[in-house]
């Protein structure tokens, strides 16, 4: 019956209360007027343009207009000025009796009374006279029914928010149980607000205010619903990832998280507000303009965000990654929404925000596929060139049979004559990532080197400065010829290794060496070598 009068003007939220009592008002005029005879009252503009098809009903301020917007386009009800005249009229009119087959003398009082079916009209008709009196335009029983229905709800969401409580903290991993409440909240609103509409039917300024509170309430649960699902939702992924809780990926997780919820709920509470009748597109212009000053205060903490979300495209770094940037080395301990912790070798803790670090030259050593050893060893001058021939072969077969060194990239070459000394150039990589392993291999190379030049009859060389007092030790002239005698003997075989190996020299080196990677080693991580 309410949607035959337009309450497009009223406020959403109060619309079913202001229409019944408009009804109610309507009913009694219509029953004590005499049947009207619709009067055309067409206005016109000024150049004479016809502006709405108006019908308005003798002797009465109430016009049935056409409706050309909304919902109800194309279709005649009564104007929205009826909300507010229908009650000025009827006082002038209620002296007059009502045309009515039924016992009562006002549908407007009448109608405070009516229940639906699931309270008798009996048990209503029984109730003391006190208890039919109106406050805020609903009889007191109504009103007494409705805080009683309130009062128990309450009782009801406070227990079963004390037995969630209880389960979410008993049971790991039951992040879901926390939208039991909100999703109990918006029920049992839903619930008493249809259980009013429908069963106790409230009327006047008490049902306008149940449609406020109910209003509030309903869109306060549901932004706490949307909330609640999209953190539920997040750390139910993180935890099915199995990631850590200090990563990029994580913490740059929340925090879109924290936005859409913030968003939603804003937007669900916008929506509330809207039909409580607020002006929402004012608020949102203001806050559209403060949020710009906003931002213009907080500009480096929005660079950090943003270099964030670059570091979590880009991913050039993880937690647990050992890096260096600029003269920086060590180990990241945490990636944060605004900034990068870093654990450096002495120990000290490095805080670099985000934007300062996505503009940095990273290098991760973690990432590293092989592990390079690049040292430069120098010979005495007076080696030979049979000698500088066998200590340059004999290193190669080293590398060459090393199980732990990369076959493919060995490079071993005399590299010049320096202040003081031969050079050599040795080039290779280890095959393995973890660095203290990487140490181990370097440190078994080198003194398999310094074997090798030992026993070629030569000396590794160093910058000095000699005074002559004595004669100097001559080297060891037979380890020079026994050098040179099997550097004879690979030119005569045909097997001199120069300027690099045969294929199948290659071939019954590779692997063929006695080194034995400790198993002990292979576990020792990163940051155990950094305490």
């Amino acid at each position: 019956m309410i949607a035959l009068v337009d309450l497009s003007d009223e406020v959403v939220s109060s619309r079913r209360a202001v229409g019944m009592e408009t009804l109610g008002y309507l009913l009694d005029i219509m029953g004590r007027i005499p049947p009207p005879e619709m009067v055309d009252s067409n206005e016109k503009s000024g150049d004479g343009r016809e502006i709405e098809p108006t019908f308005r009903i003798p002797g009465t301020p109430l016009r049935i207009v056409l409706i050309s917007e909304g919902p109800d386009s194309g279709q005649f009800l009564f104007g929205p000025q009826t909300v507010r005249d229908a009650p000025a009229f009827f006082q002038t009119v209620k002296h007059r009796p009502l045309r009515s087959g039924l016992n009562i003398e006002s549908w407007h009082s009448s109608m405070r009374q009516l229940a639906g079916p699931m309270i008798p009209a009996t048990v209503v008709a029984g109730l003391p006279e006190p208890l039919k009196r109106s406050v805020l335009g609903t009889p007191i029983w109504k009103v007494a029914l409705v805080l009683l229905a309130c009062l128990l709800t309450g009782f009801a969401l406070r227990l079963l928010h004390w037995l969630v409580s209880e389960r979410t903290q008993a049971l790991e991993g039951k992040s879901w149980l926390a939208l039991l409440n909100p999703v109990a909240l918006l029920g049992a609103v839903l619930f008493l607000r249809q259980a009013f509409v429908f069963q106790i039917i409230p009327t006047g300024e008490f049902a306008g205010v149940i449609d406020v509170v109910a209003t509030v309430l309903g869109h306060l649960a549901m932004a706490w619903l949307v909330w609640t699902a999209i953190r539920v939702a997040l750390e139910t992924s993180l935890r099915l990832r199995r990631g850590t809780a200090r990563e990029l990926d994580a913490n740059l997780l929340r925090m879109l998280s924290l936005v859409s919820g913030v968003v939603a709920a804003v937007i669900i509470l916008a929506h509330g507000l809207q039909n409580l009748g607020l002006p929402i597109a004012s608020i949102l212009t203001g806050l559209g303009i403060g949020g710009l000053a906003i931002a213009l205060a907080i500009r480096p903490t929005l660079e950090n965000l943003i270099g964030g979300f670059v570091l979590f495209l880009d991913k050039p770094i993880r937690v647990g990654d050992w890096c260096s940037f600029g003269e920086t080395v060590g180990i990241v301990e945490q990636i944060g929404v605004r900034s990068i912790q870093i654990r450096a070798l002495d120990r000290t803790l490095i805080t670099i925000p985000n934007a300062q670090f996505a503009d940095m030259q990273i290098v991760n050593r973690t990432r590293r596929d092989r592990m390079l050893i690049d040292q430069t060893i120098g010979l005495r001058y007076e080696t030979t060139t049979d000698q500088l021939y066998l200590v340059l072969a004999r290193m190669r077969e080293a590398c060459y049979a090393h199980p732990a060194i990369e076959t493919k990239t060995v490079r071993i070459r005399f590299a010049g004559y320096g202040d003081f000394a031969l050079l050599i150039e040795v080039f290779i990589f280890a095959k393995t990532k973890d660095v203290e392993e990487y140490y181990a291999i370097r440190e078994d190379i080198l003194i398999r080197f310094q074997g090798i030049v030992q026993e070629a009859g030569s000396g590794f060389a160093f910058p000095s400065r000699t005074i002559y007092l004595a004669r100097e030790t001559e080297l060891d002239a037979d380890k020079a010829e026994e050098a040179g005698a099997e550097i004879r003997d690979w030119r005569e075989a045909g097997s001199f290794p120069f300027p690099r190996f045969s294929k199948a020299d290659l071939q019954r080196l590779e692997g063929s060496g006695d080194y034995l990677m400790s198993a002990n080693r292979s576990d020792i991580s990163r940051a155990d070598f950094f305490q």
